[in-house]
């Protein structure tokens, strides 16, 4: 009965993610990171959904353990999302949800946010700079033409190369880091395609 009642939430905590604009995670102060809660973090990650990482019933605990571990836990289990806001609530009590409902607003306009060809350009001509793209298989230097936002929710950024498989996944993390740093979405996920100059028309 119990991975019966487990499955089913489960797929409807799926179900509810991809319907979403903003997650909000709920995490017990009291029980460790358990498997169900890894495999919705794996789909928000899949969905490329922004995300609070909220730990609940935290006046219960905050004597024993500071925020400072359960902040550092959770960055170690879910290292794909080093970027997503933590906000630690008393839900029965209503303590600091309203700063966890401001986080997520805060989230969705990132969410939403627009950048102009010419600043974004700006923003990757100053990353290749400091740390040149990878040679393509001929040893010849890449070059990256031009970036432009296509879409947003989540934020999409194309590049338009000379030679896209070339561009490794270390080198789009590069990127995305440097995209985070510069533009206004610091705290959620950005979407990076990368095209070669012909088919990028």
């Amino acid at each position: 009965w119990t991975s019966d009642i487990d499955f089913y939430s489960t797929h409807r905590a799926e179900r509810s993610i991809r319907r979403a604009d903003i997650v909000m995670m709920m995490f017990d102060a009291s029980e460790p990171i358990g498997k169900v809660d890894k495999q919705l973090i794996e789909s928000i990650v899949e969905q490329q959904k922004p995300v609070v990482l909220v730990v609940n019933k935290w006046d219960l605990y905050a004597g024993d353990v500071e925020r400072s571990e359960w902040s550092q836990y959770l960055r170690d289990t879910f290292r794909s999302m080093p970027w997503a806001p933590i906000a630690f609530v008393t839900a029965q009590t209503g303590r600091n949800v309203k700063a966890a409902i401001d986080t997520a607003q805060r989230l969705f306009r990132q969410s939403q946010a627009r950048v102009p060809t010419a600043a974004l350009n700006t923003i990757i001509h100053a990353a290749t700079q400091g740390n040149h793209p990878p040679a393509d298989h001929r040893g010849r230097p890449v070059r990256i033409y031009f970036a432009t936002q296509i879409a947003t929710a989540p934020p999409t950024i194309m590049l338009s190369t000379s030679s896209p498989q070339s561009i490794t996944a270390p080198y789009k993390r590069y990127l995305l880091s440097s995209l985070r740093k510069q533009a206004p979405f610091t705290e959620v996920p950005i979407k990076l395609i990368i095209r070669g100059r012909k088919t990028g028309a």
